[in-house]
Order: C-alpha cells, then structure tokens, then sequence
C-alpha cells in the first residue's frame, strides 16, 4: 500500500535520516568525502531541519510503501530558493526516493501531490533546481511538462556547481 503523508517536527530523525541517504546516495559518488560530509552536517542538521518543519512557507512529505518511508517531497509554497522569479509560483525543492524504491512511480506520486497542492493554493506555476549532470531527474521533470528556464549555482563544500532551472505553468 502507498501513503503519502504530511510530516511534522515529530517526524524530524526520520526526515533527517531519509534526507541524508537520499543526498549520499544521488550524489556520493560525484563529490569528495570531506565536501558529502560538510554538506549533509550543515544542510540536514537538527536547527535547519527544524526551522524548515516549522516554517509555514515549508511542506513537507512521506511517501509510504507498506508502512516503509520510501521517499519525500519537500515544496516551498511562497518563494522559492532559486533565481526564478515568476509571480505566485511555487518551488517543488525535493523529490528524493531511496534506491531500493526507483523506478516504482514514486516520484510521479509526488509530483501530483506537488500538483494538488499548487492548485488548492492557487499557484500559477511550479518551479525547481536540478543538477545539470542529473539526467535522469531532468528526463523525469520534462515528462512532467517542466520546462528548461536558467540556472544558478550551488555549492557543495568547495565544489561550484550548477542547477538548471526548471518550470511549468499550471
């Protein structure tokens, strides 16, 4: 059975854990050890997590195989974290799925739950960063009608790296 439910600060070990398997497990083997680990302790930390819980701005979601957290969602409802400035638009800032559970359409489950949202809150566009090496999540996001619009940068410890930006009218 597949469940998707709204986490709150209880969930905040669960959510810490699952972001940072999901993280190391995407990106492990493109970046330094010394960078992973900067990273995953200054991203994912107990403070940023529970900021980010408690934000009211910030949603985020489990995805449930059989009671098993397989992935989560994280959307920033006003504003977003990117250089996309689009009036009353939303930012889908996460969708991490553990290995064991790819390519099982849970990403797409929580795509549409980023749709039902968008649409309950009146948004008129979704947007999003990913990885320009990420070939695999772009594939994913043009499927879904998402639509190449720039890039920035993100960084990861001492590595410059860049995100292309997408987005899709809704």
């Amino acid at each position: 059975m597949i469940e998707i439910k709204a986490c709150t600060i209880e969930d905040l070990k669960e959510l810490q854990n699952i972001s940072r398997q999901t993280f190391k497990e995407t990106f492990d083997d493109t970046n330094t050890q010394e960078d992973m680990k900067e990273y995953l302790d200054e991203a994912y930390n107990d403070d940023i997590l529970s900021m980010e819980l408690n934000n009211p701005d910030s949603r985020f979601y489990f995805l449930y195989k059989d009671n098993e957290i397989a992935a989560y969602l994280k959307l920033n409802l006003n504003g977003n974290t990117l250089d996309y400035d689009q009036d009353n638009s939303m930012e889908l800032q996460r969708i991490y799925v553990l290995n064991k559970f790819q390519r099982q359409g849970f990403g797409k489950k929580l795509y549409e739950k980023t749709l039902d949202v968008a649409k309950q809150m009146s948004r008129s566009s979704i947007c999003l960063g990913v990885w320009e090496y990420n070939y695999g999540a772009q594939k994913f996001y043009k499927s879904m009608g998402f639509d190449k619009v720039g890039a920035h940068n993100f960084q990861l410890g001492t590595q410059a790296q860049t995100d292309f930006i997408f987005a899709k009218r809704i």
